[in-house]
């Protein structure tokens, strides 16, 4: 069997979907992905083919994107801008007409996507094949509503008629990574939802545990913290964790980000480390208390 992988060029997007990726090809199937091109690096620097679909965002537009949200309610408003103007609006746009291509060409037998990547049931509905979906964020149906008309113009572009998304988006199966007590009881999951063990990935780059971590003082607390990587823009709010806690009587780490140098944040004293990655499932066995978004 063939299975297309389509996601958003996020970690937080695609890392999810790489275990399962590699529990198919350990099951003796064939495995490619499709994303933006500038994200097929690191896709296939993990050993996976890689097929360009859709464009990469300019630095221009990453900054426009994240001052057109930056005013907006966490709670709703702004998760909603980012599904309507892009998940399912701009970036769903570029990367329909490529996929479909693809798909033509490679012919998979199912496609599988990150949640909210939208373009890849549309391209798996046009093309009659089946497609999953795994979950890497909330399951909020209020927000399928709002993507509903991005949703049917996407499905015109494919020559396909209007439809509602609770009947579209996990007709087939929705793969949650996470045990059912951690959802939102009043967002029902849809019956096609199928609960199962979560294995983790993140480890996409080189990155290992630095040695100084095996040699942190004992009996001194270990306190982790992370702005992950789409919040650690807000650097502001990572100064003001190390100015509230470098002074206490504990290990602190913090991780930057990629794409934050940490010689921004300035000289640390020695019980302060600053890094810009590191695995989580090789630093968490070492903390004792984490400081998350």
């Amino acid at each position: 069997m063939k299975v297309l992988f389509t996601n958003l060029p996020l970690s937080g997007h695609w890392h999810p979907l790489v275990p399962f990726a590699r529990a198919l090809e350990g099951a003796g199937h064939e495995v490619a992905f499709a994303t933006a091109p500038n994200f097929c690096a690191t896709v296939s620097a993990n050993g996976f083919r890689c097929f360009p679909a859709g464009a990469d965002e300019t630095d221009e537009e990453h900054r426009a994107r994240m001052e057109s949200v930056a005013h907006l309610d966490g709670a709703f408003e702004r998760p909603a801008a980012m599904w309507t103007r892009y998940f399912a609006g701009l970036w769903a746009e570029r990367t329909l007409p490529d996929l479909l291509a693809v798909a033509r060409e490679w012919r998979p037998d199912v496609l599988v996507r990150d949640m909210v990547e939208f373009a890849g049931c549309v391209a798996a509905d046009g093309l009659g094949i089946p497609h999953a979906a795994v979950q890497v964020a909330a399951y909020r149906p209020a927000l399928h509503t709002a993507i509903a008309p991005n949703l049917d113009r996407l499905r015109a572009a494919a020559g396909l008629p209007p439809a509602p998304p609770i009947e579209t988006l996990h007709r087939y199966l929705l793969l949650c990574p996470l045990p059912a007590s951690l959802h939102e009881p009043s967002n029902p999951l849809p019956p096609t939802a199928h609960h199962v063990r979560h294995v983790s990935f993140n480890a996409s780059a080189h990155e290992r545990l630095p040695d100084w971590v095996e040699q942190l003082p004992p009996g001194v607390p270990t306190v982790y913290s992370t702005l992950g990587t789409v919040h650690n823009s807000q650097t502001h709010i990572m100064q003001a964790i190390l100015d509230g806690l470098r002074s206490e009587p504990i290990n602190l780490i913090v991780t930057t980000g990629r794409n934050v140098d940490p010689a921004a944040f300035g000289e640390q004293p020695d019980n302060v480390h600053v890094e810009r990655y590191i695995p989580q499932s090789l630093l968490l066995p070492h903390c004792d208390l984490v400081v998350i978004h």
